[in-house]
C-alpha cells in the first residue's frame, strides 16, 4: 500500500511536467511584445522605411523593390498582434526560406537571422516574394508579398 502511494506521489509531477510541455508553445513571444504567436511580418529597405508588411491570414501591403541588375538588403521583423515589432534571433522564430515565384527575375536568401537579400537577374519586372517562418521546429505561416524588380 505505501509502494503504490508513493508511485502515485512520484508521478504527480510527471504529470505536470507533461501537462507544461504540452502547453509550451502557447506564448512563444512573451507578454512584453504583445503576447501570443506573431501575426505577420514587417520589411524594411537599408535606411530603415517600411517598405511592405504582411498578416497572417493574407493580407500583405506595399512592395519590395529591388535592383533588377544588383543586390539589394533589407531587414524582417515579425509583427506582434498589437503591430509591434519583435526582432528576429534565428532560435525561437527563424525565417526558414525566402522564394521567388518566378525565378527568372530574382533569387532570394536570408542571411543572419533577419537579413533578407534579392539578387536580380537583370530582368525587370514583378513576382512574389515567399517567407517561410518557423517556430521551433514547425512552420508558423508562409507569407507573401510583393516583389518589383526595377
Amino acid at each position: 500500500m505505501i509502494n503504490i502511494m508513493k508511485m502515485r506521489l512520484l508521478s504527480l509531477p510527471m504529470l505536470l511536467l507533461v501537462a507544461l510541455v504540452a502547453n509550451g508553445c502557447d506564448n512563444p513571444v512573451g507578454a512584453g511584445s504583445g503576447g501570443g504567436h506573431p501575426e505577420g511580418f514587417v520589411i524594411t529597405n537599408a535606411q530603415g522605411a517600411e517598405v511592405a508588411t504582411y498578416r497572417h491570414g493574407g493580407t500583405s501591403t506595399g512592395q519590395i523593390t529591388a535592383n533588377a541588375s544588383g543586390v539589394s538588403t533589407f531587414r524582417i521583423f515579425l509583427l506582434a498582434r498589437d503591430g509591434t515589432r519583435i526582432e528576429l534571433d534565428g532560435l525561437e522564430y527563424r525565417i526558414r526560406s525566402a522564394t521567388v515565384t518566378t525565378e527568372v527575375f530574382a533569387s532570394a536568401t536570408i542571411v543572419g537571422a533577419d537579413q533578407l537579400r534579392v539578387s536580380g537577374k537583370n530582368i525587370a519586372g514583378s513576382t512574389i516574394l515567399l517567407l517561410d517562418v518557423e517556430h521551433g521546429n514547425h512552420p508558423e505561416f508562409v507569407g507573401r508579398v510583393t516583389l518589383l524588380m526595377q
